[in-house]
C-alpha cells in the first residue's frame, strides 16, 4: 500500500491523488496538522521538500515534480508491480 501526506488545501496533493486512482494504484491518506504534525514529517522525511509525500515499500518521493514522472512511467493495469502486491478495485481511495 503506498501512504500519501498531504493538506486539505493543495492543489498538487489533488491532483497527485486523481493520478493515483486514475492509475488504479490504492493509498492510504494522512492530512499534515489533523493526522500528522510538520514536526514528524521533517524527522521522518527529511529530504522532503514539498507536499504530498508519496511512500511506497522502498522510496519516498516529495512533490508533483518527483511524484508525477514517477507515476508516468506506469501503465493503469500494472500499477501494482509499485506495490509488490495484490490488490482489489473495490477500496481505492477510500477515506
Amino acid at each position: 500500500m503506498i501512504d500519501i501526506y498531504t493538506r486539505e488545501d493543495c492543489g498538487s496533493c489533488v491532483r497527485v491523488k486523481t493520478e493515483l486512482k486514475a492509475r488504479n494504484i490504492p493509498y492510504k491518506e494522512f492530512f499534515v496538522d489533523k493526522d500528522v504534525t510538520k514536526e514528524w514529517i521533517n524527522e521522518t522525511f527529511p529530504g522532503a521538500r514539498m507536499l504530498p509525500i508519496l511512500v511506497t515499500d522502498t522510496e519516498v518521493f516529495s512533490g508533483p515534480t518527483e511524484i508525477l514522472p514517477m507515476l508516468e512511467s506506469y501503465r493503469q493495469d500494472v500499477g501494482k508491480q509499485l506495490l509488490n502486491e495484490d490488490y482489489s478495485a473495490d477500496g481505492i481511495g477510500d477515506l
